[in-house]
């Protein structure tokens, strides 16, 4: 067996000193004169006014409570593929064009394409970036924003974005008529 078993130990644990384990750690907030007196650390711990409504004040400071407008503007948005009157959901004309569109263009073109679109709403474009205009925010991209509390309108757009993208794909494969088309 290993050297230093509990069980191949000579020496009882009751008899084995005491020592006080852990950290201690003193807090500011309440000082207690008796035990301050005694303590090690009497110099470095001063007696200090605490103002908790300065602290909620700053603490509210800190989180900021901005909001970004999404980057699609759905009421603007104007494309070849759909008619400019009326768009139905699942539009056959649509859908054939969409179609005749991925078959024809080559897909180094169209990866260089989506991969523009997400470096746009990622990163930012030179135009786009309402972030920066933000005084104390401090962020230089949208992937940074997306991490922060404040950043869920980019985050819900960067879902959104994934969750098209997927149902473009399964609703181009379903659509098709042969199974050489798919």
């Amino acid at each position: 067996s290993a050297a230093g078993d509990a069980s191949e130990s000579t020496t009882p644990c009751s008899t084995l000193p005491q020592r006080p384990s852990g950290v201690i750690i003193k807090n500011p907030r309440y000082i207690h004169t008796q035990c301050l007196s005694s303590s090690c650390s009497s110099t470095t711990l001063k007696a200090y006014d605490y103002d908790s409504a300065l602290e909620d004040s700053m603490l509210m400071d800190a989180a900021l409570s901005v909001e970004f407008p999404t980057f699609f503007d759905l009421e603007n948005f104007q494309t070849l593929l759909l008619p400019t009157s009326e768009n139905k959901p699942l539009d056959a004309t649509a859908l054939k064009g969409i179609q005749m569109m991925l078959q024809e263009t080559g897909s180094r073109i169209l990866a260089n394409h989506l991969t523009r679109i997400d470096l746009e709403l990622t990163v930012g474009t030179d135009s786009c970036r309402p972030w920066e205009n933000e005084p104390g925010v401090g962020v230089k991209s949208g992937i940074e924003m997306a991490a922060l509390p404040m950043g869920s309108q980019i985050r819900m757009d960067l879902i959104e974005r994934t969750q098209c993208l997927k149902l473009l794909v399964a609703v181009t494969i379903l659509t098709c008529a042969t199974e050489g088309e798919r």
